[in-house]
């Protein structure tokens, strides 16, 4: 259950989903208004996930929600029992709005959203529904990959972050978030087939360790064409493979049919 100290936070809503079961957090103090339509997305968009990928699996999510940034920083120091420090939050959150996912060493992945910054009717400038829904399935996904593949060890600790190359964790995530939320076909057809100019830009994606929203679209378009089109969740079986305990280059190989290196030559 969720910790007195969290419970105090008297303007943030919380909604965990842990590995022991889901626990509501005080979203009872909010019976209308933009949290409880929050939550109802983050419900639908779980429970949408699990029917696409046709199984569940018990996440370790903890989704957070105010309008008060003092406060998101509070509840996020909560959620992590103080393994990440203060200020690098603050530093973090102060430029999270409309919304950012955040994980640390041995906690739940976060999904934080800035009340302020989240319209239901999606405002000019602000979070619409469609962009809250991908960003809670694909942060979702990152926590199924993590458990598909098996912990990885850091400082002789198993960390949930998991196995595997950092780019493909991205492109399978977002490729399967825009299938849940748009439909396996239609976000494959409102993708198109990578271009030229992304196809030239690939080598440079596989290197980089922050990536702006062009590149995760690059990345699910890398993905249907690795599954020959068909739908991104083909693509956890490099993640299950990795859980066999191959070796990154044969689970890649295994799981499409070709080599990871192949792919910077598209």
């Amino acid at each position: 259950m969720p910790s007195t100290r969290r419970n105090r936070l008297k303007n943030v809503c919380t909604f965990s989903c842990l590995r022991n079961g889901c626990a509501c957090n005080n979203w009872e103090q909010f019976e209308q208004g933009t949290a409880v339509l929050a939550k109802r997305h983050f419900d639908q968009t779980i429970k949408e996930l699990f029917e696409h990928i046709g199984y569940k699996l018990p996440l370790n999510i903890n989704f957070i929600f105010s309008a008060d940034l003092t406060e998101l920083i509070d509840a996020s120091y909560a959620a992590f029992d103080g393994q990440v420090s203060k200020q690098r939050l603050s530093d973090s959150l102060s430029q999270l709005c409309p919304g950012k996912s955040l994980d640390g060493a041995m906690s739940p992945t976060l999904i934080v959203v800035c009340g302020h910054a989240f319209d239901p009717n999606s405002g000019a400038g602000r979070l619409p529904v469609r962009d809250l829904r991908i960003l809670i399935a694909h942060e979702a996904v990152h926590d199924i990959q993590h458990q598909l593949s098996g912990p990885v060890m850091k400082d002789a600790r198993p960390t949930p972050r998991g196995l595997g190359e950092r780019w493909i964790k991205e492109a399978v995530a977002q490729a399967i978030a825009l299938e849940v939320i748009d439909g396996a076909n239609a976000a494959q057809e409102a993708a198109g087939e990578l271009t030229q100019e992304e196809l030239a830009a690939i080598p440079t994606l596989l290197e980089k360790s922050s990536y702006a929203k062009t590149d995760y679209n690059i990345g699910a378009k890398m993905v249907w064409r690795l599954t020959n089109g068909r739908s991104a969740v083909e693509a956890l079986a490099y993640f299950e493979n990795l859980g066999l305990g191959m070796r990154d280059a044969d689970a890649f190989e295994t799981a499409f049919g070709v080599s990871m290196t192949s792919i910077s030559n598209w």
